[in-house]
């Protein structure tokens, strides 16, 4: 064989390989990358949902702050018609697998402090026919486990920021007022004008 045609079929079969071994390395790098993007894009996902989860459990921590204060600044708690409302957290509790274990604990620890409370309320009904006996006992019952239960809200509600949460703004309430009644003239008749006066002695 010619020197000058091995020594172009070694390079030949050089440059071939060298291709190859390019191909083979550029191919991994670009497998590389699209899996780092497509785990990027997934972890991003995760946050997002993550975030959804979180301020949609928050509205129902601000439902609860609501009814546990009822029940504790209450003069009558016992005499409430206590009852556990439709909560978020029954069809998301699977959801907060996602979050870190730190924000799981304070948030299961404050739904199950609430659960406690209507709870009690329920039993008490259901021992006394539907009534809750006002003695101070119970009243102090009441509202100890609604104290209780709100001392591990702070909690909860830094849990969920802790997961992304947005926490609901204010609600402004619109007041409706009824217009002013028509002037009327004072009474005319004796009877009438006599019970009017009368009234006014028996308002003082």
């Amino acid at each position: 064989m010619d020197p000058s045609a091995g020594a172009a079929l070694l390079a030949a079969l050089f440059g071939a390989i060298i291709g190859v071994i390019g191909t083979y390395i550029f191919d991994i790098r670009k497998a590389q990358v699209e899996r780092r993007e497509r785990q990027a894009d997934q972890e991003r996902e995760r946050g997002r949902h993550r975030q959804t989860v979180a301020t949609a459990l928050m509205q129902d921590l601000r439902q609860l702050e609501f009814a546990l204060r009822e029940i504790l600044h209450s003069s009558e708690p016992t005499k409430l018609a206590v009852a556990r409302p439709a909560l978020l957290f029954d069809s998301l509790r699977a959801e907060i697998r996602w979050f870190s274990p730190g924000s799981i604990e304070p948030l299961v620890e404050f739904h199950r402090r609430c659960d406690h409370i209507y709870k009690m309320y329920q039993t008490l009904r259901l021992y006394n026919k539907g009534v809750i006996q006002p003695t101070p006992q119970r009243r102090y019952e009441c509202q100890a486990h609604a104290a209780f239960a709100l001392q591990f809200l702070p909690r909860a509600v830094a849990a969920l920021r802790n997961e992304g949460a947005v926490v609901p703004a204010p609600v402004d309430w619109a007041t409706e007022t009824f217009p002013d009644l028509p002037p009327v003239p004072p009474p005319v008749f004796d009877d009438a004008i006599a019970r009017f006066e009368q009234r006014a002695l028996d308002a003082r």
